[in-house]
């Protein structure tokens, strides 16, 4: 009851003031000196207010912070299983990119090989004059020699998921490491400013002492 009649009455002074300073008129010297002494009636009021409310303010924000720990104590475990998932997930992709990029490797190497011994079949038949048959080779594109039914199908990303390039950055041999690097100063090892240089060069970088790996990161829209 105490502290709602000390408000009351907070408010009424502030608001009478207020009504003071639109009418205070200052045209001369007394005018002058009275607007100054008005201006520290005005902070000294503003002092008192600001005293009064600090302890209101002081249990707010300690039971602000409390809510807060309480709320963390339930999503800290969700944004752990955020972050397990999502590692999860990129490493799958990561490695799902490399087994077709090493499939598309090999295939590209079969079809080599078998456009090679069917320019060499040809060459053998212009050779005994069957010019005709051995333009009839090349009628077709040379046929992919992998099994399009062993090709591992890849899985169907969900809705709202997608892929982004990200860089491990790790330290194998600290001493090698130079101090300057593309005009950053990396040393000491500056293992953030690194993985910047990294997705910079989109990955086309070699730093000396440092291993540079790429990853995938998952992003949840």
């Amino acid at each position: 009851m105490k502290e709602q009649v000390q408000e009351l009455a907070l408010k009424e002074q502030a608001i009478t003031i207020e009504s003071q300073a639109q009418e205070l008129i200052i045209d001369s010297s007394d005018s002058f000196t009275k607007g100054g002494e008005f201006l520290k009636q005005t902070k000294e009021l503003m002092k008192g207010i600001t005293s009064f409310f600090e302890p209101m303010k002081t249990k707010a924000y300690a039971s602000w912070k409390g809510i807060c720990a309480r709320e963390k104590e339930f999503t800290s475990p969700l944004a752990a299983a955020d972050i397990i998932v999502k590692k999860k997930m990129g490493i799958y992709q990561t490695e799902q990119e490399r087994i077709q990029q090493e499939k598309d490797r090999k295939k590209r190497e079969e079809e080599a090989v078998a456009a090679a011994a069917l320019a060499k079949k040809a060459e053998e038949l212009r050779d005994i004059g069957l010019d005709e048959s051995a333009n009839e080779l090349f009628d077709e594109p040379v046929r992919n020699v992998i099994d399009l039914k062993n090709r591992e199908v890849q899985p169907t990303k969900p809705s709202g998921i997608s892929f982004r390039k990200d860089y491990e950055v790790e330290v194998i041999d600290e001493e090698s490491v130079p101090t300057y690097f593309r005009g950053y100063v990396i040393r000491p090892v500056d293992l953030a400013a690194i993985k910047k240089l990294a997705k910079a060069a989109d990955g086309d970088i070699s730093i000396k002492g440092i291993k540079i790996t790429e990853t995938k990161t998952t992003v949840v829209r």
